[in-house]
């Protein structure tokens, strides 16, 4: 699976930004809001695409240091270009069930329509958790399946994108969260336009120390 999604994101990658511009303006800007950045957070962003969400965050605040991960080499190839300035801005390839990093690394760790390509979600939000510090904040926006439209998406993208896994209703979408440890505090649907229904969450963990006891990692 994770080399179906290389592929398919490596042949998408040069014309990305250009083409889903829309949409990546309604989904940045959402979660931008929701993660409340400051200067001194160390932010991981999982399936970061082509650093368009890196190059935002430092515009306001250049010196912020963040890492971005992703599965295809060409989109981490462009958000590394972009980013090339910043010495504290890193991108990698890696999988969200497998994070290549240490308990209790990152303050922020934010994601955006990528939990919809995730094999196993419940995996990646534990994972989410053990890199998470002590008072950090996950912060996750995907397609709402409870919209209409987003449950036609579904059903077709099932049949035609061999990448693609499922979106979720907002109540599987939260039990995921409680299946994790992972505290939800704050929750919400938004539709920016009839094409779209978005559902975020922002959530805290319990510590890397209880997930290691509580998983057997």
């Amino acid at each position: 699976m994770d080399r179906i999604i290389q592929h398919q994101y490596d042949q998408l990658a040069q014309h990305y930004d250009q083409r889903w511009q829309w949409y990546l303006d309604q989904t940045l800007s959402l979660l931008q809001d929701w993660a409340r950045i400051t200067p001194g957070d160390r932010v991981l962003d999982i399936g970061c695409g082509t650093g368009e969400f890196e190059r935002r965050i430092l515009q306001e605040c250049p010196q912020q240091s963040m890492v971005g991960i992703d599965l295809s080499r060409q989109m981490i190839a462009i958000a590394q270009t972009k980013c090339n300035t910043y010495p504290q801005v890193s991108f990698q390839i890696a999988r969200a069930e497998e994070l290549p990093f240490a308990d209790a690394s990152f303050d922020r760790v934010v994601s955006s329509s990528a939990f919809h390509y995730f094999v196993n979600p419940i995996k990646a939000l534990i994972e989410m958790g053990r890199v998470l510090c002590p008072g950090g904040e996950i912060i996750i926006l995907d397609w709402c399946k409870n919209y209409i439209v987003c449950q036609i998406y579904d059903y077709v993208l099932k049949w035609t994108d061999p990448a693609y896994q499922q979106c979720y209703r907002e109540a599987e979408f939260h039990e995921f969260f409680n299946q994790a440890h992972l505290t939800i505090k704050e929750a919400a649907r938004q539709r920016p336009g009839w094409a779209w229904e978005f559902m975020i969450v922002r959530a805290t963990g319990t510590g890397s120390g209880s997930f290691r006891q509580k998983f057997g990692i």
